[in-house]
């Protein structure tokens, strides 16, 4: 029997379906949770049951949504009684085009399914490609972030065109046995520039760090780094529509809530100055490896890079806490090859379902997108706000921030 038929053969026996709406995504937590706890590294925190359900009951609760989820298409793929695959998907509409993208879009940070490593990777994800492919009602489905760590990596290489590839840079920890072996393998130089700063910085007042998660201080938090964030923003003249939804942060702050050992721990870290917080920074902790997702500071003391000292703390807080990974994850800035000795591909995916799709792809996806938005990263902030003032609406991200 040829390797085909051995897929069709099994493909036979999985059963694929979609979920629309919150009744049915409740339904499936436990199995959800389960099959994220089996597949492992091979997926992220982005693809766990909190983060996708959390983002869902944030709009509900913000937006009044009801109990329908709009745009949600969960695809779910069992064997028997078991579930095996799972896709974290919703419909998108830019610029006429109507595609499929991973839920959460355009809050997560890395792309990725999760694929019991009891199965056949390529029969599950055919399986569930074959079904999200014929969807009449999609001209593209584009699959942005996936690391080369993920269980579809490989699959979504074969069967989908590739677009932007970048990387995400991330600090192996394993290598130190404690801080003191951490500060050793810093350059001298570096580790001059870091003391320095500190000691100036420590010159102003009593500096402190701590690092909150479950408690009421992480959501007030939260707050103040969301503000700070999108006034960083604003001074840049970079869109801030994530910032501004009060869903996400409502989002971010409910993670506070979620208790369940098989969760990820969210955690604010705070730097603070005569008790009063200038540096924070919002992240997961998933199964030895930390999460980088929000860095924000107090403009006041932006002369002291209170970012940096912040971060410097919190690689330190994971050294001492077990943490096998910090990730900066993908968006690019140089200050943070500073601080990485790792690296891993991000790649974006695209497959065509419509002509109109494929034109799409051809046109924007692949050529002007990047173009646009290397024009935007380059440009001043009084030429970022004509840009902008000219192009009306942008599909770009907010860059993260440097200190």
């Amino acid at each position: 029997m040829t390797r085909a038929q051995q897929i069709n053969q099994a493909k036979a026996k999985l059963k694929v379906r979609v979920l629309h709406n919150r009744k049915a995504i409740l339904g499936i937590e436990e199995e959800w949770r389960d099959l994220a706890a089996r597949a492992g590294k091979t997926a992220t925190v982005f693809q766990g049951f909190d983060w996708v359900y959390s983002w869902l009951e944030a709009n509900i609760t913000v937006h009044g949504n009801s109990c329908q989820c709009p745009g949600i298409h969960i695809v779910v793929v069992w064997s028997g009684d078991e579930l095996v695959g799972l896709w974290p998907l919703q419909y998108d509409n830019s610029l006429g085009v109507r595609s499929l993208c991973w839920a959460t879009t355009p809050a997560l940070q890395y792309g990725g399914v999760l694929i019991s490593p009891d199965c056949d990777t390529e029969q599950v994800c055919q399986a569930a490609f074959e079904l999200i492919t014929n969807d009449s009602k999609v001209d593209l489905v584009q699959l942005d972030k996936v690391p080369e760590s993920s269980a579809i990596f490989n699959f979504l290489s074969q069967m989908c065109k590739k677009s932007l590839a970048s990387h995400a840079l991330k600090l192996d920890l394993t290598q130190f046995a404690n801080t003191r072996e951490y500060q050793a393998s810093i350059k001298k130089t570096a580790r001059r520039a870091r003391r320095k700063r500190l000691n100036k910085l420590g010159r102003q007042g009593d500096l402190s760090f701590e690092v909150h998660s479950h408690d009421e201080k992480y959501k007030s938090l939260i707050d103040t780094a969301i503000r700070w964030k999108r006034d960083w923003l604003k001074r840049r003249n970079w869109p801030a529509p994530l910032m501004n939804d009060p869903a996400f942060i409502w989002c971010l702050q409910n993670f506070a809530d979620c208790r369940d050992p098989r969760s990820s721990i969210w955690r604010v870290a705070e730097l603070s100055l005569d008790g009063l917080p200038i540096a924070l920074e919002a992240g997961a902790e998933l199964d030895g490896h930390y999460y980088s997702f929000l860095g924000a500071f107090d403009p006041t003391f932006a002369a002291y890079s209170p970012g940096k000292i912040e971060m410097q703390q919190m690689i330190e807080w994971c050294i001492g806490h077990n943490v096998d990974e910090f990730d900066f994850l993908v968006v690019p800035s140089q200050y943070k090859s500073d601080w990485t000795n790792s690296k891993t591909l991000v790649q974006d995916f695209s497959y065509a379902v419509s002509k109109r799709g494929k034109l799409f792809h051809s046109l924007w996806v692949k050529r002007m997108r990047p173009a646009v938005r290397d024009r935007l990263e380059k440009a001043s902030p009084a030429s970022r706000k004509l840009l902008f003032s000219a192009l009306k609406k942008t599909p770009l991200l907010p860059q993260k921030e440097k200190s």
